[in-house]
């Protein structure tokens, strides 16, 4: 019935408490919060037996029962790209799950941020340091400009799986005319189970001129990392986004009503506060990405 926790390296008075059983470091529960109850006994080693728990009067010590312990959450891998124009990050936000259901809010409760950083050397040589050029957030639904030869290449087999002329004669006309509706339950399922990614793009443009704020050559190397931290819910109405909009909403006017207010109050969102700048400390950061590298482009004021 217990689970035993790993003795330390280094010391016979502290321990380790492993993720529970049947979850990996990447399990998406790990973003949730467990409550655990310790116990106290003493292990028994014999060359002739397996390691045994027991105490005095009987098999474990009385329970130390502890509310909200968080394990590690899993790592957050961000994903960039650059052209010639531009740079554009991307990351998914963290997934809550509640007895193997995806009970994520809509729109997610975290928020993601984009960190551009310029690497400098030190005035001695032997190292680099990290120069913020920048933050931004990170949005669902951000559209990057695609290749115009990718662009081309998508459409012509969307033409020639959906234009009647040059459907194969399996599909029927029927299945044909309502394509759009198939289209449109097709993508409607995916957003449901798929993860919401937050996007963020920087211009080269952009970039090069705040290098030259800092008095930095437009060449010179970038890295990213993405930041994920919990919104600042100050009260009720903070969560509920969906009924803000809804004046004729009767459970969106009882909850004023029961509060004495005749409209909600004006808060502040995490864009508006820059939790990683301005509003730093006010924010909990969930986790954060490794440092990753931004492909080199020629610079826009190159010749």
């Amino acid at each position: 019935a217990m689970q035993q926790m790993v003795p330390s390296l280094d010391s016979d008075r502290h321990f380790i408490l492993p993720i529970p059983p049947g979850l990996h470091p990447e399990s998406a529960e790990l973003f949730g919060f467990f409550t655990y109850e310790f116990r106290v006994g003493h292990a028994h080693f014999d060359d002739r037996e397996d390691n045994l728990w027991s105490t005095a009067q009987g098999r474990y010590g009385r329970p130390l029962r502890v509310t909200g312990i968080q394990h590690p959450v899993p790592n957050l891998l961000c994903s960039l790209n650059r052209d010639a124009d531009q740079m554009y990050v991307s990351a998914p936000f963290a997934k809550a799950v509640f007895k193997g259901k995806n009970v994520t809010a809509k729109p997610p409760r975290t928020s993601l941020w984009a960190v551009l950083y310029a690497q400098v050397i030190q005035a001695d040589g032997k190292d680099f340091r990290n120069i913020l050029l920048g933050e931004r957030i990170m949005k669902i639904g951000v559209k990057v400009r695609p290749d115009k030869k990718e662009e081309d290449r998508f459409k012509s087999i969307i033409d020639a799986v959906y234009k009647p002329n040059v459907v194969p004669t399996l599909i029927t006309s029927t299945l044909v005319q309502n394509m759009a509706i198939l289209e449109k339950g097709h993508l409607i399922a995916n957003m449901k189970e798929s993860q919401a990614l937050g996007t963020a793009i920087f211009t080269s443009q952009e970039i090069a001129n705040r290098l030259l704020m800092f008095g930095l050559p437009e060449d010179s190397p970038l890295s990213v990392t993405v930041v994920e931290v919990f919104g600042s819910i100050t009260n009720l109405f903070d969560h509920l986004d969906a009924y803000k909009d809804l004046d004729e909403s009767p459970f969106f006017k009882q909850i004023l009503a029961n509060a004495n207010l005749k409209e909600a109050p004006q808060t502040n969102t995490p864009e508006e506060m820059k939790p990683l700048s301005a509003g730093l400390g006010h924010f909990r950061i969930v986790r954060t990405s490794p440092l990753t590298k931004v492909p080199f482009v020629c610079c826009p004021t190159c010749e």
